[in-house]
């Protein structure tokens, strides 16, 4: 009798460890894994060869690609297998939430999949957000998976966090009847509270996977007094669920995957958050195809509050799903430029060395920022307006291959600038601020640019 409870005891334990280690969401494994390590995959050599910052390289069947955390990037494909990397023990560093990460284990956590198959099957699932009523997803939200957030003293004193799932900006449609939030999946219902537990006047629901009950959907935000479901009621793939809650501000769902073996309860929804951004790709385009956005005339405005730029603050990393973004290598470990705003404006803020004194700080190897946007190949009339709120600036400013000149700025001073004919021959209209002096930084609030000629 002590031998076979001794035997049941280990078995539990390797159970315990193997689940710790790895995962199913759909069609895809999630796997921890440390540098230089080696795994199988359907007979298939994958290594962890480096990391650097929040980046991994890979290698599989001896082809050998860097990948960043897919906050909102799609998935590669080497020999017949989908790869992503959901988390990473760097990104992970940078916060002080460490709950959210519970699931990494290792220094990643790398995605498999084969690639003759979609991440998750859309005979079961559906994106959570109905369409009939025109909502489109432009995947430019600030606050998106796993988004640096920086310091959050709102929740606690020196706490850096980064968001906890995907913000999904439903601004026109906050407080109405229209796109309403949906079941992505069959399941049961474990959460639907309104103010009285949530604090504010939004509401949360929480659906249990049917398919695999360690699997539950976050659905935040919601508008209490359209809440169709209760705790107990089972859903079908698609059947709506509520409507979005919003005021005067912002309205948006805060959707979040969290895989535990426990019910979550509302105060700790977001623990074991799954890095899923690829399959919502997916659910929403119909496929893993990249469509390239390319525009013809925009006004950019950079750190603005979030409800007057539908939370597109023109600060991250470019990223051609979005089609904008500042070109940042691997050094930076946030993929984001610093900002500041007031009731006067916003700006991005370029200092040689972002989050200084956080553990965030990455200094740019390079003398200058670039920010890119891809657009038809043309001409273009474009128009700036460099400095910044609170600090002196000066910066060297570039448009293309024109040298518009170098702009020293007091503390609260803006500078328009102009420049007409503006050629594009390869789909990038580039900006350029090359900083004057290390310890000065550049700042740009706003960026307008119009076609004007083939």
């Amino acid at each position: 009798m002590i031998q076979k409870t001794t035997v049941f005891v280990i078995f539990c334990i390797l159970v315990s460890y193997s689940n710790a280690q790895s995962f199913h969401f759909g069609n895809v494994l999630y796997v921890n894994l440390n540098q230089g390590e080696e795994y199988s995959f359907k007979g298939v050599s994958v290594k962890v060869l480096a990391i650097e910052n929040t980046w991994t390289k890979v290698q599989i069947d001896q082809q050998e690609k860097w990948l960043n955390v897919a906050r909102r990037e799609l998935p590669l494909e080497m020999a017949g297998i989908r790869v992503f990397v959901a988390d990473h023990k760097n990104l992970k560093a940078l916060t002080t939430d460490d709950y959210v990460h519970q699931l990494l284990t290792k220094d990643v956590i790398l995605c498999l999949s084969d690639a003759s198959f979609p991440l998750l099957d859309t005979s079961q699932f559906t994106f959570p957000i109905a369409r009939s009523d025109g909502f489109e997803w432009s995947m430019e939200e600030d606050s998106h998976l796993f988004a640096y957030l920086g310091l959050s003293e709102w929740i606690a004193p020196n706490y850096y966090r980064s968001h906890e799932g995907m913000d999904i900006s439903l601004h026109q449609f906050r407080g109405k009847k229209q796109s309403p939030v949906v079941a992505i999946e069959d399941g049961t219902i474990t959460l639907a509270v309104d103010s009285t537990i949530t604090g504010s006047k939004d509401g949360c629901i929480t659906l249990r996977s049917s398919s695999d009950s360690t699997i539950y959907y976050i659905y935040r935000h919601t508008l209490p007094t359209t809440h169709q479901v209760k705790v107990g009621d089972e859903v079908n793939k698609g059947q709506i669920l509520s409507h979005i809650w919003g005021d005067n501000r912002w309205g948006h769902l805060h959707f979040a995957v969290v895989k535990r073996e426990d019910m979550p309860d509302y105060e700790d929804r977001y623990t074991s958050t799954i890095g899923f951004f690829p399959q919502m790709f997916e659910l929403y385009n119909g496929s893993l195809e990249l469509k390239t956005k390319l525009f013809t005339e925009g006004n950019f405005e950079f750190g603005q509050f979030r409800w007057l730029c539908d939370n597109s603050q023109k600060l991250d990393a470019f990223n051609t799903n979005v089609g904008f973004g500042w070109n940042l290598g691997r050094w930076s470990k946030t993929g984001k430029v610093e900002r500041v705003r007031s009731a006067k404006g916003g700006n991005a803020r370029l200092w040689k060395t972002l989050h200084q004194g956080t553990p965030a700080a990455s200094t740019n190897p390079e003398n200058f920022y670039e920010f890119s946007i891809q657009v038809e190949n043309g001409l273009y009339q474009v128009d700036l307006v460099i400095g910044d709120l609170e600090l002196p600036t000066a910066q060297i400013v570039m448009i293309e291959n024109k040298n518009l000149g170098i702009y020293r700025l007091l503390p609260g001073d803006f500078k328009p600038l102009s420049q007409e004919s503006i050629s594009v021959e390869d789909n990038l209209l580039t900006i350029r601020l090359e900083l004057v002096d290390p310890n000065i930084c550049a700042g740009i609030s706003q960026l307008s640019f119009v076609k004007i000629e083939k």
